[in-house]
């Protein structure tokens, strides 16, 4: 893979990582659910998490798509529409990340 393309990938991955501003108001209501959370069994915060991704995702339009991330994509599919054979079928891939030494 070209440097380029790995500095790009990193450059987006860092981004994906950045948190996000944090107001006052905010930062303690973290405060507050993460000592009530700290008290759920691993199961709790496993149905904890289920139920707000379900309400996340009921609703597509409520999480915006960041430009970044259009971005991301467009390069990738203009990387394969300048070189669509480029890379490897999914079975293929899947197989090689999943080969144990």
């Amino acid at each position: 893979m070209p440097k380029a393309m790995v500095r790009a990938a990193a450059a987006r991955a860092m981004s994906v990582l950045a948190k996000p501003q944090i107001t006052p108001d905010v930062a303690r209501m973290n405060a507050t659910l993460s000592s009530e959370i700290a008290r759920l069994t691993a199961g709790e915060k496993l149905a904890l998490m289920e139920e707000l991704w379900d309400e996340l995702s009921a609703n597509e339009n409520v999480i915006p798509i960041p430009a970044w991330h259009k971005n991301a994509l467009a390069e990738d599919q203009a990387r394969y529409d300048a070189n669509p054979t480029e890379g490897a079928e999914w079975d293929e891939v899947k197989a090689r990340i999943t080969r144990k030494p």
